[in-house]
């Protein structure tokens, strides 16, 4: 009995932070679909939605914390709450990311050269990508699909790398652009930070699986 009482509680904090996997996996696509267009309306929709990631990582923390203290679980039970809290803090973490991207890109797509955009365009879509698949790792417990995730980060860093260049290059070439360049700087930084997270979140989704540490980023 007291085991289904456990099983029942953590079942109900995998539910909370799947709503908020999916919440969050949802203000990235919005976030880069409002840098794509330049969208002020979209962006500022974004930035007002800011509190509901912190508010959904409370409800996780708050339950994690009162199971611990009701159960005293022991073994994998633990290991998965704990785990289920790492992960919330990064959702939260990505949440950020996706309103500095909306807050700082838009004007800096209006201005910059087509060639620049374009391969920020490239960058997002990876970022999209290892996002929905991230998740869809942790929805399914799917040991492959998160490695596969982890390993998707390689090339975001390479296209990080890549547009940092390009961007100061047109900074040095452009003197009156650094501001605007400077804030597209700022948000592919944070592209780049959103898949750090999510091959965090895959490597604490091995880790409920295997029940070993692994770094994978």
């Amino acid at each position: 009995m007291i085991r289904d009482g456990l099983s029942t509680e953590v079942q109900r904090i995998e539910e909370t932070l799947m709503q908020m996997a999916v919440f969050v996996e949802e203000l990235i696509a919005r976030s880069m679909d409002a840098m794509a267009r330049g969208d002020d309306r979209l962006a500022d929709e974004i930035i007002a939605n800011d509190r509901t990631a912190d508010d959904m990582r409370a409800q996780v923390r708050q339950r994690v914390i009162q199971t611990i203290e009701h159960w005293a679980p022991v073994g994998p039970p633990l290991r998965k709450i704990i785990a289920f809290q790492l992960i919330a803090d990064e959702l939260e973490r990505i949440g950020d990311y996706a309103v500095h991207v909306a807050r700082n890109a838009r004007v800096a797509y209006r201005t910059m050269p087509l060639a620049i955009i374009g391969e920020i365009s490239v960058m997002a879509r990876l970022v999209r990508q290892q996002v929905r698949e991230g998740v869809r790792a942790l929805a399914l417990a799917d040991e492959a699909a998160a490695r596969q995730v982890c390993a998707l980060d390689a090339e975001i860093d390479r296209y990080h790398w890549q547009l940092l260049a390009l961007v100061q290059a047109h900074m040095r070439a452009q003197p009156d652009d650094v501001l605007v360049a400077s804030q597209l700087l700022f948000a592919i930084r944070d592209m780049e930070r959103v898949g750090d997270r999510i091959s965090n979140i895959c490597e604490d989704i091995i880790y409920i699986i295997t029940g070993n540490h692994e770094k994978l980023n």
